[in-house]
Order: C-alpha cells, then structure tokens, then sequence
C-alpha cells in the first residue's frame, strides 16, 4: 500500500516506446515541444513540480519511464511508489493502447491503492490516421475504472488539464477511499483482539 503524505504526490507515466510520454511532461514543465530533440528514455527520469492545491503546496514528483522491455523491472520499482500513474498511448499505434491495456492489468492486480489513469496522445494527428477508436479505449478504462484523456503536445492540448484532473481526483476520491478502507481493517482487528481476549 502506498504512503499517503498530503505535500507530495508521485506520478509515473508508463507506456511503449515513441507514444510520447517525455513530450507530454516537458510541454508540462516548461511548455517546450520540439521534435527535432526528441531521443528515447534510457531506463527512467526525474522531475518536480510545486502545484497549488486547495491552499496548500503539493510537490510533483514526475517519473518518465523507458518504454522497453527491457526496462520493466526497474519501470515496476517506481511505479510502486506512486500514488498515480498515467499510462501513455499513441493513438495512431494500435500495439501502443494494447500495451496500455497490459500495463493497467499488471498495475490493478499489484497496486490496488494506485490511481490510474489512460491517456492517448498525439491527437494532433488526422482522425483517418488514428489506429485506436476513442470509444474502444473509453469503454477500456470505464470497464478497468480509470481516468481517461486525450493529448497532444505538439498542439498543447489538454495536458494542464490531465495533470490537474488526476490530481484532484487523488486528493477528492482516491485518498479517502483508502483511508477508509484502513478504518475498515483496524475496526476488524481490534473486534478479533477482543474475541481473543
């Protein structure tokens, strides 16, 4: 179970290689797109973000993982210590959303607590272009009880408003959900602790 500390959330973007998960967090950080600088993540890369949230400060700590296979591993080690992870999609590769599919099973079965969310990028490209129908990735996430979104960084689209929906949603819905599960389990054992007794 992940630690909840109310100043500091951390967010782990998954997701196949080339779907654009540095694009989207560098046009978060600093508004930056440039593809002629585009290079594949070796392994992961670390980012912080100070936000404001009802009154308080809450530390970003962004986690952009590889999208190799070989890099699963070490992807797992940071994506259980999130409290969100966002898994990246390209809408013109259709093996891009079936790997987002694999990646929110895997997390579900091993991260309960964890916070998900499903994102197709680069809906900048033609509709005609798109390998993944919108419906069939909605339909995905309804049935799988995610968030779900659709970027572009090249167009700076809806990437504020990703960033800032996961994060409400995590303090609103996500936090007290898990608190009162936790209520829940020390009300049932200290009902077994007095049945010993």
């Amino acid at each position: 179970m992940n630690i909840i500390n109310n100043n500091i959330l951390r967010i782990t973007l998954v997701g196949a290689s080339c779907d654009g998960k540095t694009s989207l967090l560098l046009r978060y950080l600093n508004n930056e797109y440039n593809p002629d600088t585009m290079s594949l993540t070796i392994g992961a890369d670390l980012f912080r973000k100070d936000i404001h949230h009802n009154n308080i400060t809450v530390e970003l700590c962004l986690c952009d993982t590889a999208g190799q296979e070989r890099f699963e591993q070490l992807i797992e080690s940071y994506y259980k210590k999130s409290n969100i992870v966002i898994s990246v999609y390209d809408v013109t590769n259709y093996q891009s959303f079936e790997k987002t599919q694999s990646w929110i099973h895997k997390i579900q079965n091993s991260q309960p607590d964890t916070l998900l969310a499903i994102c197709g990028n680069k809906c900048d490209y033609e509709f005609n272009q798109w390998e993944v129908d919108p419906d069939e990735a909605l339909k995905f996430s309804a049935d799988n009880n995610t968030l779900f979104f659709q970027t572009s960084a090249k167009d700076n689209l809806n990437i504020t408003e990703m960033f800032k929906t996961v994060v409400e949603h995590y303090y609103s819905v996500r936090i007290p959900k898990i608190q009162n599960e936790n209520e829940i389990t020390n009300n049932i054992s200290i009902t077994i602790e007095k049945q010993n007794e």
